[in-house]
């Protein structure tokens, strides 16, 4: 499995497990401000929902998407979109493994 596509499926279970998470709340606030202020990477070409309000009300939704799209990228690799995709999103993979290590201690 390539790094990318690592990244696919660490970011679709994260996206999976959501719901369930006893820190979901936290997590969705640290993801929103994170897609806040990356919307000009998530909506190059801007838009409503490039909006704060709209941000915060659809994380999951968001999350899903991303994973789907990650995961679309991963396998077209060598196509100049899923590169610049890549690039752009390349901050996502960390902030789910940040949250991902904080849940380890929220559980211990």
């Amino acid at each position: 499995m390539n790094e990318h596509a690592a990244y696919a499926r660490m970011i679709a279970d994260f996206a999976r497990s959501l719901q369930g998470r006893p820190d979901r709340g936290r997590c969705c606030s640290v993801l929103a401000g994170a897609f806040v202020e990356h919307r000009a990477e998530l909506w190059p070409e801007g838009g409503p929902e490039a909006e704060p309000e709209w941000i915060a009300a659809n994380v999951p939704a968001i999350l899903a998407q991303l994973a789907s799209l990650f995961s679309i990228a991963a396998i077209a690799r060598d196509e100049d979109s899923a590169d610049d995709f890549l690039l752009r999103m390349a901050w996502l993979p960390t902030l789910i493994r940040d949250l991902e290590a904080r849940q380890g201690r929220l559980d211990g």
